[in-house]
C-alpha cells in the first residue's frame, strides 16, 4: 500500500464503509497533519483490502454507519480503536458529495484557476470538482459517502467543542490538503478493462 506523501501519523480518525449489495468498500482518513486520505472503492472480496486500511491506519477512532455491515462490525471488534457509529444519513453520496467540494482546503488549491466552458465561467464548485478528479473520482460512491460522514463528524465535533468554550460555531478548518491513498494490492478495473479482457456481468 502506498500514498502520494509519507506515512499516516497515527492518531487518526478512519471512516470506512462497505455495500451489502455491490461488494465494494471504500474509506476516508484524516490524521493529525490535517491530511485527508481518500481510499477508492475496491472489491472487497475476503476482506483483505478492508483490513489491510484498517492495519495500517493504526486509527484513534473508527467511524462507521449505525447500519453498516455485520462483517465491518467483527472487524471492528477486533481493532483497538474507539468506535463511533454515526447516522447512515450522513453517508449519502449528495449530501456527501457537498460537503467534499465545499472544503477550503481544496478551494485554496483552486485560487488563482480559471477555467471556461463554452464561454461560461466555472465557478469554484466545478473548480474544486475538477481538482478533486485529479486525486480520486466522485464515482467512487463509498469513498464519497465516508468523506462525507468524516467531515460531519469533524465538523459537529468543532462545533460542539467551540459552543462549550462560549465561542462561534464553525466549520473545522485543520484539513490542509486532500491525498489519495492507494492499495498497491488492489487494481480497479474500469469498464472499458472488463470489455478488453472478455470478462463480462450478467
Amino acid at each position: 500500500m502506498s500514498e502520494r506523501s509519507g506515512h499516516p501519523r497515527e492518531g487518526s480518525v478512519l471512516c470506512v464503509s462497505a455495500g451489502p449489495t455491490d461488494g465494494r468498500f471504500g474509506g476516508a482518513m484524516l490524521g493529525d497533519d490535517g491530511v485527508l486520505r481518500l481510499v477508492a472503492d475496491v472489491f472487497v472480496g475476503d476482506g483483505d483490502a478492508l483490513a489491510t486500511v484498517v492495519a495500517l491506519a493504526s486509527p484513534r477512532s473508527l467511524l462507521l454507519s449505525s447500519k453498516c455491515p455485520e462483517s465491518i462490525l467483527k472487524l471492528a471488534a477486533s481493532v483497538s480503536a474507539e468506535l463511533i457509529l454515526v447516522p447512515s444519513s450522513h453517508f449519502v453520496y449528495k449530501t456527501a458529495r457537498n460537503r467534499l467540494l465545499s472544503l477550503h482546503a481544496l478551494r485554496l488549491s483552486c485560487s488563482g484557476t480559471s477555467v471556461s466552458f463554452d464561454g461560461v465561467a466555472s465557478n469554484d464548485r466545478l473548480l474544486a470538482s475538477l481538482h478533486l478528479e485529479s486525486i480520486a473520482s466522485l464515482a467512487n460512491i463509498h469513498m464519497v459517502g465516508c468523506a462525507g460522514a468524516l467531515l460531519a463528524h469533524v465538523s459537529n465535533s468543532v462545533n460542539t467543542r467551540e459552543t462549550d468554550n462560549g465561542g462561534e460555531s464553525g466549520t473545522d478548518g485543520s484539513i490542509v490538503s486532500v491525498e489519495a491513498l492507494y492499495l498497491d494490492t488492489f487494481m480497479n478495473l474500469n469498464q472499458d478493462c472488463f470489455h478488453s479482457l472478455n470478462i463480462f456481468c450478467n
